[in-house]
């Protein structure tokens, strides 16, 4: 039946949820024609309220209300924060309990929030909470069973960013693993979180945490053929030089990980120890190797660590510079670049240039904190 496009206008309003608007808007030219105006109306909502920031239970409130008035609203919002510096109480909770009910289309998740010993906090908000948008989920919540089945449900989700294991006995009295969703493909988490979960043939993506010198072994064994980027996080024990491993030479890295395109090693001082990684080892130009894509080395400094063992910051970094320049001249073109940073922050790549001299360039705008995810 035939309807006017009077009422497909009211129609268009009506709706709430922009999903909804584009998928009637694709029926036909006609309705693609009067939805122009939901369209824009809805673009204007998204452009308003993508990102949402809560703090405390007052802006929480102020956004429960904002969206009881105009349901459209949390319908827009695609990126969703909440950043609590306490220990959440029974009131912000249930607040964010009807948050979580109002943002269906939320894409990004992040909840830096504070529970108590219990742990009744992020078994009472998560356990009813299903986002099926949820693409990229962090929060600062212990790992217990409420954020490993809240994982586990939402089977978009790619990229997550978890905590330290629960300090209850929970994982002690449990042998089963979690399965996670088979969308996973980045993971940032410590090495104990990391194995609770089932393989993750998808996962191409990993940020260590925390790591100890046999990290890499463990992390070898369980992704070493399928990695594309790898971060090693701050050491939590200093290796001890007479009973450790011998370390990873640049060519165990090159043909342990075959797929991996960036490895990045977070130094408390830059004084290259030869742990876990030695860089600065001579490549025996006899040793060909097949790999799809050169490796990119990244060397990231604590913001402290500037000049703890030199005398000025230029220092260290002239020292960088030599060294990425002799890593390059030893492995090139296995290894094509190397970046480095301090506070935790890249900002400086060196690689060949076309003239067969070393270019550095500093304030790399294509690096960052997260450039490992973005391999």
């Amino acid at each position: 039946m035939r309807l006017p496009f009077e009422l497909w206008d009211d129609i268009f309003k009506y709706l709430d949820d922009g999903h909804d608007i584009y998928a009637l808007a694709r029926v036909c030219k006609g309705l693609r024609d009067v939805s122009r105006e939901a369209k824009g109306d809805h673009a204007m909502l998204v452009r308003r309220y993508k990102t949402v920031k809560l703090t405390n239970l007052q802006s929480i409130l102020n956004f429960l209300d904002l969206v009881s008035a105009s349901p459209k609203v949390g319908f827009a919002v695609l990126d969703l924060t909440v950043t609590i510096p306490f220990v959440i109480d029974r009131d912000i909770v249930g607040g964010l309990v009807q948050v979580l009910s109002v943002v269906p289309n939320t894409k990004r998740l992040s909840l830096q929030i504070q529970d108590d010993d219990l742990g009744w906090a992020s078994h009472t908000l998560l356990r009813s909470a299903h986002l099926p948008m949820l693409r990229v989920f962090a929060t600062s919540l212990p790992f217990t069973a409420a954020v490993a089945r809240f994982v586990k449900v939402h089977l978009k989700v790619e990229d997550i960013s978890l905590s330290t294991l629960d300090a209850t006995n929970f994982w002690h009295t449990t042998k089963d693993r979690e399965t996670p969703p088979s969308s996973l493909r980045t993971i940032a988490c410590d090495l104990r979180v990391l194995q609770r979960f089932r393989p993750m043939p998808s996962l191409t993506h990993l940020h260590v945490l925390v790591q100890v010198p046999q990290t890499l072994e463990t992390i070898c064994s369980l992704f070493g053929r399928q990695l594309i980027s790898l971060r090693l996080g701050v050491l939590d024990q200093l290796p001890d030089l007479h009973t450790s491993p011998c370390p990873w030479s640049t060519y165990d890295i090159l043909t342990s990980f075959p797929r991996l395109k960036f490895i990045q090693i977070h130094m408390f001082e830059p004084d290259f120890v030869p742990q876990p990684i030695h860089w600065q080892d001579k490549r025996d130009k006899a040793l060909q190797l097949s790999r799809p894509d050169a490796l990119t080395v990244a060397w990231v400094l604590e913001e402290q660590a500037w000049g703890t063992i030199l005398e000025h910051p230029d220092d260290v970094r002239q020292l960088f510079d030599e060294a990425a320049s002799e890593v390059l001249r030893q492995w090139a073109p296995y290894v094509d670049r190397v970046v480095y940073g301090d506070a935790g922050v890249l900002d400086t790549s060196v690689r060949f240039g076309k003239d067969g001299t070393f270019e550095i360039l500093r304030q790399d705008e294509l690096l960052g904190e997260d450039h490992w995810r973005k391999v």
